[in-house]
């Protein structure tokens, strides 16, 4: 609708886009910080282990993390916290409308002929034929929820960038 449209845009000119430079501002931080390994892992598995697999604890639903601090920690904290920002087609969240009227909202996790599973943020699965989908868009957004800092506080991301650079 674009009234609605030409109203969000009013009252979020940024998109949000302010907000996640203030959270990567603040969290900057942890880069200097000194952190914890052990920390670190149990934070991850509290954390980050519903969708991230690493030293065989988790689930490998989003991105493989083995090596992610070959990029840098700097990229790997602003991939945490905008994960926006840049997101790769396989990890773009979905909502899919049937023709029954059931909304399906997540992350296609297969594709075939005659139908599309979906993997749901609680880790539920989905397979819809593809006979009975009225509707399919990307949201453009990452599956990976925003909002990482109001589980993990400076030290704990100082932790957890410790653990991640200290896995192989």
């Amino acid at each position: 609708d674009k009234q609605i449209r030409a109203e969000a845009t009013r009252l979020f000119p940024e998109g949000g886009v302010q907000e996640r430079k203030a959270v990567i501002q603040k969290y900057q931080a942890a880069l200097k910080m000194s952190g914890d390994v052990a920390r670190g892992r149990t934070l991850f598995r509290k954390v980050c282990a519903a969708c991230h697999r690493l030293e065989g604890q988790g689930k490998a639903v989003g991105a493989e993390l083995a090596g992610i601090t070959d990029r840098g920690l700097d990229a790997v904290l602003l991939n945490m916290l905008d994960p926006n920002r840049e997101v790769k087609p396989q990890f773009l969240s979905y909502v899919l409308a049937t023709q029954s009227g059931q909304i399906i909202t997540g992350m296609i996790t297969a594709e075939s002929a005659n139908s599309i599973t979906i993997q749901r943020s609680d880790g539920t699965i989905a397979t819809v034929l593809r006979t009975e989908i009225d509707e399919l868009n990307s949201t453009g957004l990452s599956f990976m929820p925003e909002g990482l800092e109001k589980q993990v506080s400076l030290q704990g991301m100082a932790d957890l960038l410790r653990y991640l650079s200290a896995v192989r």
